[in-house]
Formats: structure tokens, C-alpha cells, sequence
């Protein structure tokens, strides 16, 4: 069923002979701050609510817009290290299927610019499944500086079990922690310190303690 949806997505392009529009300028790479030249155009095709798929093989990026709005698969891949950098299938300018964001390391956000603030198609960094309602659904792993989180959404909710880790990069200590969530919201929480300390529980979340004790 996941599959098939996005199946019904190309065919839909196919369907309605969408255009390809495909830019080849050598000259234009990440490293030269080529990404500026999908901004600008994605602004332009946006305004002008273009239709076709657009791909720009030196940047590793392709996107498929229908009257100016995202449909189809949004791609960048690192073609130096052919390591998938943002991946999303979108109904509309919503998203469906499999999602793929990895901006954090620095040789890696030069690409920033390629996704537009208006409409936002950005869900953070991370990877995850959105369900048929463009609802997070099943595990997720989601980035946020120098932490990782993992669990698991149902309709877009968090539940259960969701692991936090958080690495210091400037000699202080690593932290590990433990969420039980219900309808969203937190119901248990355990936290160890590393290298040195102890596990300990709450129940509240306005008792949750930080560092040694």
C-alpha cells in the first residue's frame, strides 16, 4: 500500500506529460554556491505556479512541481559521496511515504538553500515514514544539534518508548534518556549521565533533574 501510493504519484505525472526541464551548467556545483540557482529558480516557478519536473544533475537534485505546487519526489544526494542528503514524496505540498532530511554536518548544508520557506516541505532532520493522512507513523530518528532521538508516532502522535542521546562535544558530559509517551504527551522518565552516575526515574516532568546527584 505504501508503495502503491507513490507509484500513484509518477503515474500520475505520466499522465498528465509534465515537462522535464534538466540544467547541465558545469560551472554550477555546491561547492560555488550553486544552490542559489535552485532558489532562485524555485521562487520564479513557484510565482508563476510552473508544472514539469526540474533536475540539475551537478547539484544532485531533482523536484517535480504541478501548478506551482510540490508533487512527486523532492531529492538531493551528495554526488561526491552518493549519500542521500533530503528525500520526500509530496501529494500537494504534503507529504506521503518516505522522508529523508541530513543537513547538520556542515559538508552537508550548503544544500540549505535549496528548500523553500513558503510552503514549508522542511520537517526537520531525521527519517521516517508519513502515512496516507501526511502524518508521521512507525519509527522515526529526528536530529537536533548534537542529540538523536528515536521512537515511534501513531496518526502523528508520539508513543511509547522514545530514546534521547546527547553527546557534548566540549569534554562535559553524554546523556542518555528515556521517555514513555502516551497520546503525545510524557508519562515516565529515566535519564542516565555518562561516564559517571546513576539512573533514576520521575513521574512528573517538572521533576526531571539534570547532572550528577
Amino acid at each position: 500500500m505504501k508503495n502503491l501510493n507513490i507509484y500513484k504519484i509518477v503515474f500520475f505525472f505520466v499522465i498528465y506529460g509534465c515537462k522535464t526541464h534538466t540544467y547541465t551548467n558545469e560551472k554550477v556545483n555546491p561547492n560555488n554556491d550553486g544552490t542559489r540557482t535552485i532558489e532562485w529558480d524555485l521562487k520564479k516557478n513557484l510565482k508563476e505556479k510552473k508544472t514539469g519536473i526540474y533536475l540539475y544533475p551537478n547539484l544532485g537534485t531533482k523536484f517535480s512541481l504541478k501548478k506551482g505546487k510540490f508533487n512527486g519526489t523532492f531529492q538531493i544526494i551528495d554526488i561526491d559521496k552518493n549519500d542521500t542528503i533530503f528525500y520526500c514524496n509530496y501529494v500537494d505540498n504534503l507529504p506521503i511515504g518516505r522522508y529523508v532530511k541530513n543537513f547538520y554536518h556542515r559538508y552537508k548544508y550548503r544544500h540549505f538553500r535549496t528548500l523553500p520557506l513558503k510552503p514549508n516541505i522542511d520537517f526537520g532532520d531525521g527519517k521516517g515514514f508519513f502515512n496516507n493522512q501526511h502524518q508521521k507513523e512507525g519509527i522515526w530518528i529526528e536530529d537536533f544539534g548534537n542529540c538523536t532521538k528515536k521512537g515511534g508516532y501513531e496518526k502523528g502522535k508520539k508513543e511509547g518508548v522514545w530514546e534521547e542521546n546527547c553527546y557534548s562535544d566540549t569534554g562535559g558530559d553524554d546523556t542518555k534518556k528515556i521517555f514513555i509517551y502516551k497520546n503525545d504527551s510524557i508519562v515516565n522518565t529515566e535519564i542516565k549521565i555518562f561516564p559517571i552516575g546513576k539512573v533514576f526515574f520521575s513521574s512528573q516532568r517538572s521533576e526531571m533533574r539534570f547532572g550528577r546527584f
